[in-house]
């Protein structure tokens, strides 16, 4: 299959020539131009989530939606609790995950805030996540285990996106506890690179085997002098020097070195990050 992650940008009427409604048709112009299987989408506001759940929907089935899985936390207790709930279920489509109907189908969801009992005093400095376990229509040798496919953007301070970054490992964990058998894609925009600490937590450094994951990029392929990061501010060329929109997968998936995509039209983007693309195959 192929899976491909979008930060689309949230909609900021200050954006100028890159607003929303100038560039939502290229957007899903690009999206179905490289027709990916599962495609993970962060900023997504509600607005944005309408449009392209209805330009996306001939074909894809998005998931947080009502009456699938559960959203918001079940940890954070009393009135704060209440309040933490609230803004995870208002916040929940932030990262809006759509995926082929023909192709899966959903067993079960969860979506939220990472840590519902840490939430900052920055509101959006929050990691939400969206996670959907989906299950392969495919028959025969190609066909995929059960996967936990998970969308999130983490957020910047380094120490709260290690301690998010661990959490993910263990929500996906029990996933794969109640699915047997089943394997892991995380994708999103994480806000730290491969020189961050965040970065060993993202790939679970230090637990066990199993549950590691492991990062579609080559960096063998790049040197940092290349500024091949996947954030340009809408000007189609990054000034960092490794990517921060990334793709994981689990043990007993294979992926393809993962590629950035620099589409754009007469100097037009269809998001300041450069979507990323890998395709994904069963056997580690």
């Amino acid at each position: 299959i192929r899976v491909m992650t979008a930060n689309v940008r949230f909609a900021d009427p200050n954006d100028g020539p890159n607003a929303w409604p100038l560039r939502r048709d290229l957007l899903v112009k690009v999206v179905l131009q490289h027709d990916p299987d599962v495609l993970a989408c962060q900023e997504v506001t509600p607005a944005q989530q309408a449009y392209l759940v209805k330009a996306l929907g001939p074909w894809y089935t998005h998931y947080p939606r009502p009456g699938v899985g559960k959203i918001g936390p079940t940890t954070a207790g009393g009135v704060s609790g209440e309040l933490v709930a609230a803004l995870s279920a208002s916040a929940a489509g932030l990262n809006t995950l759509f995926y082929r109907t023909s192709r899966f189908e959903q067993l079960d969801g969860e979506a939220g805030m990472v840590l519902p009992d840490a939430p900052q005093a920055n509101p959006s400095e929050n990691t939400f996540y969206t996670l959907a376990v989906l299950r392969d229509r495919a028959t025969g040798a190609g066909r995929l285990p059960d996967l936990v496919v998970i969308d999130t953007h983490v957020r910047h301070g380094e120490a709260f996106a290690a301690q998010c970054a661990a959490r993910l490992h263990t929500i996906a964990g029990a996933q794969q506890a109640r699915h047997p058998g089943s394997q892991v894609i995380m994708l999103g925009d994480m806000n730290h690179d491969r020189t961050s600490p965040v970065y060993g937590a993202l790939l679970g450094t230090g637990l066990k085997a199993e549950s590691r994951w492991e990062d579609a990029f080559d960096y063998g392929a790049h040197q940092p002098k290349d500024l091949w990061g996947t954030y340009h501010n809408f000007t189609g060329k990054s000034d960092r020097p490794w990517p921060t929109d990334l793709i994981f997968v689990s043990p007993g998936l294979k992926a393809s070195p993962a590629e950035i995509l620099r589409d754009g039209e007469k100097g037009h983007f269809p998001t300041d990050h450069f979507l990323v693309e890998t395709r994904v195959s069963a056997g580690g």
